[in-house]
């Protein structure tokens, strides 16, 4: 997951965010084994992969459902995002390609530079 701060929180938000983060389950923690819940510890994993992003103010991190719902709670996060993967599209679409050319048949690239 994707964890972003608000533009308007401070510059040690991510540590804010993750220390509230870890008082909560903790208290989670301790409040499930008093009840005799063992199992509560077992819903949060919360690992940071990357905490330095240079384009968005926040973290990385891999999350159990139960952490994602800990972490929409705190008022410095924005707004928090599955991680995923996208691929670059192989083909042109056929707008671009006819946008860079005037000669038929196309060629299946964009030429920024169009040579007219």
């Amino acid at each position: 997951y994707i964890v972003v701060m608000k533009d308007t929180s401070g510059s040690d938000a991510v540590q804010h965010v993750m220390g509230k983060y870890r008082s909560t389950v903790f208290t989670a923690q301790s409040e499930g084994r008093r009840r005799g819940h063992p199992d509560v510890i077992d819903m949060f994993h919360m690992e940071p992969v990357d905490m330095n992003m240079n384009i968005l103010k926040g973290f990385v991190a891999e999350m159990t459902p139960s952490d994602v719902s800990i972490m929409r709670t705190m008022p410095d996060v924005e707004y928090i995002e599955e991680d995923q993967v996208f691929e670059k599209q192989s083909a042109v679409p056929w707008h671009l390609d006819r946008i860079d050319q005037q000669d038929l048949p196309l060629d299946g690239r964009f030429n920024r530079q169009p040579k007219f």
